[in-house]
């Protein structure tokens, strides 16, 4: 798989966690996809690892490399449940610390409200680029709040 993700925000830690999810549960082989007669060319023997050269049989080799793949597969599927899990945890986070704008709502009010303190209204107009005029919000805005202490 190859590494296309950017991993900065909870959709693609989700994204990110299913695909490997993914990669590792089609990696699920058996022993009956290969053919015992199978010869190795010296360049492919010399990069082998050296457990699946003291294989005395093709029946050890490949139950050695069925038994590889199955913790391969095993830590690709737990990675990307890992990750999904990490995905959906920064998205509660993010919607923990988003106020959606009501009508009415100030910027100095949402900072009473969630801080206690009207004055941290210029904390809460930094965190939000966005906002040109701090006097000016609209209904439905989504503002992201900035941690309690400072």
């Amino acid at each position: 798989m190859g590494s296309g993700f950017e991993l900065d925000d909870a959709d693609d830690l989700q994204k990110a966690g299913a695909a490997y999810q993914k990669e590792g549960e089609s990696i699920g082989l058996d022993a009956s996809e290969f053919g015992c007669g199978a010869r190795l060319s010296p360049d492919v023997w010399g990069r082998l690892p050296e457990s699946w050269k003291m294989a005395n049989s093709y029946d050890e080799f490949f139950n050695q490399v069925l038994a590889d793949m199955k913790t391969v597969t095993e830590t690709l599927v737990n990675l990307g449940k890992a990750l999904q899990k990490a995905g959906k945890q920064y998205e509660e986070m993010e919607k923990a610390n988003t106020v959606t704008v009501q009508p009415g709502d100030t910027l100095s009010g949402i900072a009473a409200k969630k801080y206690g303190d009207p004055n941290r209204w210029p904390d809460i107009a930094k965190n939000n680029p966005l906002i040109k005029d701090p006097n000016v919000i609209y209904p439905g805005d989504k503002i992201k709040l900035p941690p309690a202490t400072r």
